[in-house]
């Protein structure tokens, strides 16, 4: 079975951490793609995304980089 998640992002680096950890440690035989939204963090998020996304081809991203929040929350 295919999962996707869909996770947004701000400032919030720690829990994206584990977040990601724990969706791969209990994703079992299932093909799961994690999809990252981050909007405009500035906590290190966008380099760990970098970092994880060489390593791991199940992980995609996209970084609103413009320094103006844009997300849901607004």
């Amino acid at each position: 079975m295919k999962i996707s998640f869909i996770i947004p992002s701000r400032n919030n680096l720690k829990y994206l951490k584990w977040s990601y950890a724990s969706i791969r440690k209990n994703q079992g035989a299932h093909e799961v793609q994690i999809c990252i939204a981050d909007d405009a963090s500035t906590d290190g998020t966008r380099e760990w995304l970098e970092t994880i996304s060489v390593d791991d081809s199940g992980v995609s991203f996209i970084v609103n980089d413009s320094g103006d929040r844009v997300g849901h929350t607004i």
